[in-house]
This record gives structure tokens, sequence and C-alpha cells, in this order.
């Protein structure tokens, strides 16, 4: 291979890169301003937050409204405590 081909080989495969590149910044950009759309309609949702009236087991994960005055136990200090009321039921 003489200097010219090998310069013309260099130029197209450079070339090659800045058209993927250029692509690839496109692509990109695409799923930014997609991804933009969809944050902003998911905040103009209202999605409302879940609120324990009565108390009661949480039956998943999640977000909850909590008010003045309320306490969250965690469940091994529960499990704590319902052994200890379950003991103390028992001795009566």
């Amino acid at each position: 291979m003489d200097w010219k081909s090998s310069d013309s080989s260099a130029r197209t495969w450079s070339s090659g890169l800045k058209e993927a590149g250029s692509s690839l910044r496109d692509s990109g950009s695409d799923m930014m301003a997609s991804a933009r759309e969809q944050m902003a309609a998911n905040a103009n949702r209202q999605t409302p937050i879940p609120s324990y009236k009565r108390g009661g087991k949480v039956r998943k994960t999640g977000l909850a409204r909590l008010h003045k005055g309320e306490f969250v136990v965690p469940r091994n200090k529960v499990k704590k405590v319902r052994r200890l009321l379950k003991s103390r039921n028992r001795s009566r």
C-alpha cells in the first residue's frame, strides 16, 4: 500500500468516525429530550400520596403522608413489642 492510498483510507475512516459520533450525539439528544418530556408529564400528573387514618400494617414500600404527632416505628421494634405483648397476655 502506498502513502496515497493509506492517507485516503485514513480520511475515509476518520470521516466515518465523525458521522458515527454525530449520529450518536443526535440519538443521545433525542433520548434526553424524550426523558425530559416524560418527567414533565409525570410531574404534572397528580398522584395522591397515601395516608393511614387508622394506622395499620404497610403492605408495600413507598411514600406515605405523615401528620404532626404521628410516629413511624421500625419493623424490628414492632416485632419486639408484639412478642412482649403476647408474653404478657399469656401470663394473665
